[in-house]
């Protein structure tokens, strides 16, 4: 093998170790990063001008790629909660949302979910044994 005669395996305490990892941020680049994006390149139809950033969240709000539209959603409202919870029973899926429709929602879908599972088909709306839902024909 050439080039490979000189090399020397790592011993205890070797300096060339680096015991730390690769760095975690380059400050430099984030920085350029974000001047690149704070740079001017295009005029919107209100006189001012759009930065590179705000044409690129644009192109990708409308783009039909689904990964670009999913990535400005999760830049705009936030990562969809992915926790998955297991246990013995039945599986049970936790979803962490703060907004009160939303877990309103969530609580009304739940409880049409176990009436279906109970054997209920969800349109007595609370009728006792043996009435027609409302709406039915009487007698059919």
């Amino acid at each position: 093998m050439t080039g490979t005669s000189n090399l020397k395996p790592y011993q205890p305490g070797d300096a060339r170790i680096n015991r730390r990892g690769r760095p975690r941020k380059f400050d430099a680049i984030a920085q350029l990063a974000k001047e690149i994006g704070y740079e001017p390149v295009d005029i919107r139809k209100d006189g001012l001008a759009m930065s590179r950033a705000e044409a690129i969240l644009r192109d990708w709000f409308s783009s039909k790629n689904f990964q670009k539209q999913l990535a400005a959603m999760q830049y705009a409202f936030g990562k969809v909660p992915d926790k998955i919870q297991l246990n013995d029973e039945r599986s049970v899926i936790i979803v962490e949302w703060e907004e009160e429709e939303t877990l309103i929602a969530l609580e009304e879908l739940y409880n049409k979910a176990n009436l279906l599972e109970n054997g209920d088909n969800g349109n007595t709306g609370g009728n006792t044994e043996g009435e027609p839902p409302p709406g039915a024909a009487a007698g059919s």
